[in-house]
C-alpha cells in the first residue's frame, strides 16, 4: 500500500522496510493502530525494519528519513488535507535516539503496551516541514574573521549529488 516502502540493494534483495497506516486522533492507541483511516491526519508507523547485517550502520535512519519524504511529497493534483499532518510511533527505550535522529520528538511513555518493557511514543508533528529539512551549517568562507568572505551553507545530505536540488540550495544561501 502507501505507506509500506522497502528498501532493496543493488540485487534487489530487501534491505529492510517501513510500514505505517493512517489514523484519526494526535496520538497513538491501540485502536489507532488496528485500522487504516485512509484520511486520517496521523500516519502511525507500525514497524522499520533492517535485515540484520545492515544494523548499527546507518541503513533504518536513512530509510525512515526517505520514508518521511516521500509520504510528505503532495502527489500531483492532490488536495493538500488528502496528506498526512504529523507522523508517530512507539518505541523501546534502546531505539529512542534512532529515531530522534529521524526527527522524532519523545512525547513520553505511550499508553499502548505490548509486553513488559514500556513503550515511548515519539511524534513529527509537522511531518511536511520535517520530512524536506536537511541538516545545514552555514559558515563564512576564505576568511578567519566572522560575518565577513563569503557565505556558504554544507548540507549533510543522502542525495547522491542530484545538481538541480544543489544549484536550488546554493541559490537560497
Amino acid at each position: 500500500g502507501d505507506y509500506f516502502w522497502a528498501a532493496v540493494d543493488k540485487d534487489d534483495s530487501l534491505v529492510g522496510f517501513v510500514c505505517g497506516t493512517r489514523a484519526h486522533g494526535t496520538s497513538l492507541t491501540h485502536v489507532s493502530m488496528e485500522k487504516h483511516e485512509p484520511e486520517g491526519r496521523l500516519l502511525c508507523v507500525h514497524s522499520v525494519v533492517t535485515k540484520e547485517c545492515f544494523r548499527r550502520r546507518g541503513v533504518a535512519l536513512e530509510m525512515l528519513r526517505e520514508y518521511l519524504r516521500a509520504v510528505a511529497a503532495l502527489p500531483p493534483g492532490a488536495r493538500p488535507e488528502a496528506c498526512a499532518e504529523a507522523c508517530a510511533l512507539i518505541a523501546k527505550a534502546g531505539l529512542v535516539s534512532l529515531y530522534a535522529k529521524a526527527g522524532f520528538q519523545l512525547l513520553g511513555l505511550s499508553s499502548v503496551v505490548h509486553g513488559a518493557d514500556p513503550w515511548f511514543e515519539l511524534q513529527v508533528p509537522d511531518l511536511v516541514r520535517s520530512a524536506f529539512t536537511e541538516p545545514l551549517v552555514q559558515c563564512d568562507a576564505f576568511t578567519a574573521e566572522a560575518g565577513t568572505g563569503n557565505a556558504a551553507a554544507v548540507v549533510f545530505s543522502q542525495r547522491k549529488g542530484d545538481a538541480k536540488w544543489m544549484q536550488k540550495v546554493a541559490a537560497e544561501n
